[in-house]
This record gives C-alpha cells, structure tokens and sequence, in this order.
C-alpha cells in the first residue's frame, strides 16, 4: 500500500474494533472508523508508514 491508501478489513470478531486502534496506534498508521455489517464489521486504516 502507498502512505495515504485506505485499507479496508473485513473481521468477524467483535473484539477486532478494540484491537485494531491499538495496533494502528503502535504501528503509525491511523484508525479511521468501524462499521458494522451483517458478517461482522469493516474496519478501515490509513497507511501512514
């Protein structure tokens, strides 16, 4: 991914919107949002590094 790119990820598990702030937070890339999908949640990150 290039800095600036958004990734989105698809997760079933409802700890995964704690989780991903946090790695986001100690990795360098930033946690935009979550929501909420009949499967589960799409999470999405900007590439920062």
């Amino acid at each position: 991914m290039a800095i600036g790119e958004v990734l989105r990820v698809q997760a079933d598990d409802p700890v995964a919107v704690v989780d991903f702030p946090h790695f986001c937070a100690e990795q360098g890339h930033k946690f935009v949002t979550h929501e909420t999908t009949d499967d589960g949640f799409d999470l999405y990150i900007i590439e920062k590094r």
